[in-house]
């Protein structure tokens, strides 16, 4: 490209992550398709047009200095970063979910939940603000909700655990 600006500059420019994302966002969703040289300005405007779609203040030079920076050589700090980022990305994707659930145990989801609620507690006695308080305590609350569930879950199986194993008594009659 020739440095022209396909369109008028919109309002202030979103941090480089927000554009980022916008790419990432059009790239995913075109995967199957590499522009040519002749489509880089519809390329720029559907990526702007995305970003606008989802709320973003992008404009078309965001997108082209985005574009250029992809261009350019990176450091050798740049690279080490990089590859560190892909082998976090390796290692979550590679966690057992399985494996996972299973360090959910009865024990620690109630210690966990009851420090949390001891912690809510804490805020209440010395917050004078009842709605930041109530708001709060529900939001947190709310959050948690999976956690609640898991552990019902794990009480309930429990339970049945224990009731099955009374029947099973070994017999005292010969």
């Amino acid at each position: 490209m020739d440095g022209t600006r396909c369109g008028p500059p919109p309002p202030p420019s979103p941090s480089y992550a927000t554009v980022c994302m916008c790419v990432c966002t059009y790239t995913a969703t075109r995967a199957e398709s590499v522009p040519g040289p002749d489509e880089i300005c519809n390329v720029i405007k559907d990526v702007v047009e995305l970003g606008r779609q989802i709320n973003l203040e992008v404009d078309s030079d965001d997108v082209q200095e985005l574009l250029d920076s992809h261009n350019e050589e990176l450091t050798i700090d740049e690279l080490i970063t990089m590859r560190e980022q892909e082998e976090e990305i390796d290692n979550h994707d590679s966690l057992d979910p399985v494996q996972l659930e299973d360090q959910m145990t009865l024990g620690n989801l109630t210690e966990a939940l009851s420090s949390i609620e001891k912690g809510l507690t804490i805020l209440e006695s010395i917050d004078s603000n009842e709605e930041r308080i109530f708001v709060t305590k529900y939001g947190i609350k709310k959050l948690l909700g999976c956690y609640e569930e898991i552990l019902r879950e794990k009480k309930k199986s429990l339970t049945r655990q224990t009731t099955f194993l009374q029947f099973m008594k070994p017999s005292t009659s010969k």
